[in-house]
């Protein structure tokens, strides 16, 4: 794992890490039991439970995960671009093509999540990262 943290949560941090085997880049979340409320904890493992569950060019995939006494490892894709709802924030004018695209590709998503019986209540909260909005491929994660 690289020393470069790549985002910060309230009980997370999210951090570079390189696969020796193939030098691919991963992002690691490490989330601190610690510092989870009760029932935060079945939460999160229900969260993974579902993730594991999805295959979608539009979501973050989720590789691995590792439990140890005091933390989660979550295994996955690395993203840029930061999060959606600060992304959308950042944009004042959306053209009526690029909006058409920005809502085909988070309805394929969603529809997608439906078809696997996953309901998301929150679907453009902040936690949900992304690439840039314009390149298409808007990684979802769906906790």
């Amino acid at each position: 794992m690289s020393n470069s943290q790549l985002g910060e949560g309230s009980f997370s941090i999210v951090k570079e890490a390189l696969s020796k085997r193939t030098g691919k880049s991963f992002a690691i979340k490490i989330i601190t039991k610690s510092q989870l409320q009760e029932g935060e904890e079945k939460k999160l493992q229900d969260g993974i439970s579902l993730m594991r569950q999805l295959s979608h060019p539009n979501i973050l995939s989720l590789d691995k995960v590792f439990e140890e006494p005091e933390y989660y490892f979550l295994v996955t894709e690395k993203m840029s671009g930061g999060d959606l709802l600060s992304r959308l924030s950042d944009v004042s004018f959306f053209n009526e093509h690029q909006g058409r695209q920005m809502c085909q590709v988070l309805l394929d998503a969603i529809a997608y999540m439906h078809t696997k019986k996953i309901v998301s209540l929150e679907p453009l909260m902040c936690r949900y990262p992304m690439c840039d909005p314009f390149d298409l491929n808007f990684d979802l994660f769906f906790t």
